[in-house]
């Protein structure tokens, strides 16, 4: 049996910083996902290993979906977010209707990774949820996440180590 290692700080954005590398050099993301690609490259170049301690992560993308090249008039938002002190970090699917503002959310997941605050109701430290707060991306995107009806944050499916 083995003892749970929760990996530092500076071990969990070298993860993100290959998983970058392999969305901006994976020729089928190029390709079908121009966007993601993009995005990448800039939050790749954003966070130089000399400042991998230093940084906060973040990585935000918005695009149309296509299924076999036809557009659905679904957008998708994904965003990640990674506290250098450690805090927190949250990965976010959101997934709207319409191709282009006004969007309506229709869905949104996430996935955190939050140190409990004695000042908060008890939460699990990682936990998945539907729906919850809104984000960055959201906000910059004109996305009201009344729809999902934030205050259904709890309960949190809880995620055992």
């Amino acid at each position: 049996m083995s003892i749970y290692h929760h990996p530092t700080y500076l071990e969990f954005i070298k993860n993100e910083k290959k998983t970058l590398r392999h969305l901006l050099d994976s020729p089928r993301i190029k390709e079908d996902f121009p966007e993601i690609a993009e995005q990448a490259n800039i939050s790749f170049y954003n966070l130089p290993d000399k400042d991998l301690a230093k940084k906060d992560f973040a990585f935000q993308c918005d695009f149309n979906l296509y299924i076999a090249r036809e557009e659905r008039n679904v957008r998708i938002a994904l965003e990640a977010q990674v506290r250098r002190d450690f805090s927190a970090s949250n990965y976010v699917l959101s997934i709207c209707a319409n191709t282009e503002p006004p969007y309506d959310l229709i869905r949104k997941f996430h996935f955190d990774y939050v140190k409990s605050n004695i000042n908060q109701s008890p939460k699990p430290v990682y936990h998945f949820q539907y729906g919850g707060e809104s984000t960055p991306l959201l906000e910059k995107m004109g996305i009201d996440v009344e729809v999902l009806r934030p205050w259904l944050s709890n309960p949190r499916i809880t995620f055992t180590q």
